[in-house]
């Protein structure tokens, strides 16, 4: 039998990932709680890849907060997940929303984040030219707010 430790969550969390098990990832971040195991930040990034994958845009989203408020980092990877599984079920204002979130704690978006921005603008609209525009405008707010500006063009 397999011991369950910090070891063999991580794993298992993972791998739900790659096996698009949400539920499952979940469920292995919750064992991990309740054994007083200490989440991080690639455990957790892995459970919002996976809710990403499956569209499960609400768990991610409360995995983002529940981040916050454990104080486990959330970098990159972790918002362009959560905007990721916004974007992929037409939730593109709760993915720009993001964007924004992103900046008040001082993580830097990159062409992950403008690219999950740009396709969830355009799977909402179904244009790229309205995507485009739309995602422009998001970008100078976000230029005027704090000097924020993507690397790459949109």
């Amino acid at each position: 039998s397999v011991q369950m430790n910090r070891f063999t969550c991580v794993a298992a969390v993972s791998a739900c990932e790659k096996r698009d098990a949400w539920a499952q990832a979940l469920a292995f971040l919750g064992e991990m709680g309740g054994r007083s195991m200490q989440l991080d930040n690639s455990t957790c990034n892995a459970a919002l890849s996976a809710c990403a994958i499956c569209k499960q845009w609400k768990h991610a989203l409360h995995l983002l907060d529940e981040m916050a408020v454990k104080g486990i980092e959330r970098d990159t990877i972790t918002f362009n997940a959560a905007a990721s599984a916004c974007g992929r079920v037409r939730q593109w204002v709760k993915a720009m929303q993001l964007l924004g979130d992103m900046a008040a704690v001082g993580v830097e978006a990159n062409n992950i984040t403008w690219g999950t921005l740009y396709l969830a603008t355009r799977l909402k609209f179904g244009n790229s030219r309205e995507a485009s525009r739309l995602l422009r405008e998001m970008v100078a707010r976000c230029a005027e707010v704090d000097g924020a500006t993507p690397n790459s063009q949109v």
